[in-house]
């Protein structure tokens, strides 16, 4: 089931061995299955998250920094809150995010803003 789910989207994501997931969400929320499979099916790292810090956007953000995490799957409202510790410090020269997937609430792309990245790219299904 997760292997179909992975090769229905290499297209869009084009995911490797060079990949760094967190596991950011519980285990009972069905995220966490694309968090967890994602990196391991593509031989990448899976960073596991803790609970202190994933309630922390600051953390947060830090442990994605140091870690060199590349693909973060995130729900939009914490993704808000962590483009807002973004927005405070500015984007720190470690930050090495490629890919950003949202999930588990609806999207306004309007929430969304431009040049928070080199490379920013939202696909609509």
């Amino acid at each position: 089931m997760c292997s179909g789910l992975f090769q229905s989207s290499e297209q869009h994501f084009k995911f490797s061995s060079e990949d760094v997931w967190t596991l950011f969400h519980s285990i009972a929320f069905d995220f966490s299955v694309w968090e967890l499979w994602g990196g391991l099916l593509h031989g990448g790292t899976v960073v596991v998250v803790p609970y202190l810090v994933s309630r922390s956007p600051e953390g947060f953000y830090e442990l994605i920094c140091r870690r060199t995490v590349t693909v973060l799957n995130q729900t939009p409202s914490a993704f808000r809150q962590l483009s807002a510790v973004e927005e405070h410090r500015g984007v720190s020269a470690d930050l090495k995010l490629r890919t950003v997937v949202f999930g588990g609430e609806a999207l306004e792309l309007s929430s969304l803003r431009n040049g928070s990245s080199d490379t920013e790219t939202i696909t609509r299904k």
